[in-house]
């Protein structure tokens, strides 16, 4: 007698259907600019770092001279000379796994 497998359906969550963040860059050939649409909270915002949290994601922007010239409604704007762009895991999506 054979048992029958059953597969999992995956499942489609909102998210990976409509993006969660979505992060947009502009360069005028002496400052750029990162837009990250869809942050959840500002954590820290120094001249050469900051940390942008995500949700599950945590967003690192390394440079210099770097300064979050706007933030409403979720979005976030660091202007300045990004020299890197990091994703770090929060400790909370860490620990669900």
């Amino acid at each position: 007698m054979k048992r029958e497998v059953r597969r999992k359906r995956e499942r489609r969550a909102f998210g990976d259907i409509f993006p969660k963040y979505r992060i947009s860059m502009l360069d005028n050939g002496r400052t750029k600019r990162a837009r990250i649409e869809g942050s959840k909270k500002l954590l820290l915002c120094l001249e050469k770092e900051v940390k942008i949290s995500l949700g599950d994601e945590t967003l690192l922007v390394y440079g210099e001279g770097l300064a979050c010239v706007s933030y409403s409604d979720g979005a976030v704007e660091v202007s300045g000379k990004i020299r890197e762009l990091a994703f770090a895991e929060t400790r909370k999506a860490a620990e669900g796994r």
